[in-house]
């Protein structure tokens, strides 16, 4: 009788306390397990810890060093992942920045003297991103660069562009940048990442051996590809899909699925 009450008192417990909070953390790398801020708003969708988890499983040989541009960046956690694990450069670009701003300052804060030895950054030497309405990158402690982006803590750079994301990829295409990797994660159903991946094949953003990983509900067809991208390879987790492309002349194999 004792276990049940026991067990009983424990169930009261947890339904006292309420709902469990989410939590969203950096899978591995020179940050693991940091955690990092869940948006409130429920019109932001973090990528879950097993999805990146799974994607940054397919991609760590190629993602250190690599120049990313997460696109419809939302809460930052795929080019937070992809700093952590080595990336070279990271674009964070959203029509609300507020959330990767703050998980940026958050990131920017860590004690990363774990991996390479450096002096790390604390609240009083590294203050918290900010941008502006017409989407400049952010500001942090260490050196600013040419191209917009700033240094992090570990050498690493990340840069914050704010807007609609037809003229985020206008104002990287006219700079010339160019990603080894680009991570789509745009609202389901809204058609603007199919709209962004024309645009980034037409201007020319993706390197040659560049890849594009778009996320999407699983059971929603992407349409209007076939003229910019193969679709090398498709991976379901729950209701989340990721499907892995490649510009047409980069070669690849169709995807079935």
């Amino acid at each position: 009788m004792s276990g049940r009450r026991e067990c009983a008192r424990s169930a009261q417990a947890v339904f006292r306390s309420g709902p469990v909070k989410k939590i969203m953390r950096i899978i591995s790398g020179t940050h693991k397990g940091r955690r990092l801020y869940w948006p409130s708003d429920k019109n932001v969708r973090p990528t879950s810890d097993r999805t990146k988890e799974a994607l940054f499983g397919i991609i760590q040989f190629e993602i250190r060093g690599a120049d990313v541009l997460d696109l419809f960046s939302g809460s930052g956690a795929l080019g937070l992942e992809a700093l952590s694990r080595g990336a070279n450069r990271v674009v964070f670009a959203d029509a609300d920045t507020r959330h990767v701003k703050k998980n940026l300052s958050l990131f920017s804060e860590l004690n990363t003297a774990r991996g390479n030895g450096k002096t790390p950054y604390t609240k009083e030497n590294s203050p918290p991103f900010s941008g502006t309405k017409s989407g400049v990158a952010a500001e942090n402690a260490g050196t600013r660069y040419g191209d917009g982006s700033s240094a992090l803590a570990d050498g690493a750079r990340a840069e914050v562009l704010e807007g609609d994301f037809v003229r985020a990829l206008k104002k990287l295409a006219d700079k010339g940048d160019r990603f080894d990797f680009i991570f789509l994660d745009p609202p389901y159903a809204s058609g603007s990442g199919e709209e962004a991946v024309g645009i980034i094949a037409r201007r020319g953003l993706l390197k040659t051996d560049g890849k594009i990983i778009f996320e999407h509900f699983y059971l929603k067809g992407l349409k209007d590809l076939n003229n910019y991208v193969t679709i090398y390879d498709k991976r379901i987790y729950g209701t989340q899909a990721l499907s892995f492309m490649r510009l047409k002349d980069g070669g690849g194999e169709a995807c079935k699925t």
